[in-house]
């Protein structure tokens, strides 16, 4: 069974789940494990049929943030310890459209890789283009020379759910690559 952290903005998850509980991936969907932040996002009806983990720091958990109706819910100290456990719990990662948050801890994840904390595949939703431009900036600092083409593709993006979910179970991450010298960029 796979385990994948899913990482995005509440308003988004409940339309990108809803398409993939509607889709046909419904039957592969079942044998996932979603890691989530643990938050009270609305989507626990959309979920009812999944196994979530949720992760939450214990000050969001003391202004009542938390989705406390999630069977697993692990409270821990800081973001750091958030997003640590959430990368053990986890087989792999998968960004939905969404902000800030979001990005910053896909970008880590992927960082993680590049320095081989952990080699599992990264993953970005790519729904109606959203993450084009994030995209198109990494294949600009490839050209710039500040990221490697091997570590560009540690980044795999897709429009659709169920060919994400494939694509991410067939990755082999390649291991970390060695740094450039000023000399080499």
């Amino acid at each position: 069974m796979s385990k994948f952290e899913c990482t995005c903005e509440s308003a988004t998850i409940a339309l990108i789940l809803d398409q993939i509980i509607n889709s046909n991936t419904l039957e592969l969907e079942k044998e996932l494990i979603i890691v989530d932040d643990g938050s009270t996002d609305g989507t626990r009806e959309l979920l009812k049929d999944l196994e979530v983990i949720g992760v939450i720091t214990k000050d969001l958990l003391d202004i009542e943030i938390a989705n406390k109706s999630i069977p697993r819910l692990c409270v821990v100290g800081s973001m750091h310890e958030r997003k640590a456990l959430m990368t053990d719990l986890s087989d792999g990662f998968i960004a939905m459209p969404g902000g800030f948050g979001t990005m910053e801890e896909f970008m880590e994840v992927v960082t993680w890789s590049q320095l081989g904390v952990h080699r599992k595949p990264c993953g970005l939703l790519n729904v109606n283009g959203y993450y084009d431009f994030l995209l198109n900036m990494c294949d600009h600092a490839v050209k710039e020379g500040f990221i490697t083409t091997v570590d560009r593709r540690l980044i795999i993006a897709d429009p659709e759910p169920q060919s994400l979910i494939d694509r991410l179970n067939k990755f082999d991450v390649p291991p970390p690559s060695k740094w450039m010298s000023m000399a080499e960029t």
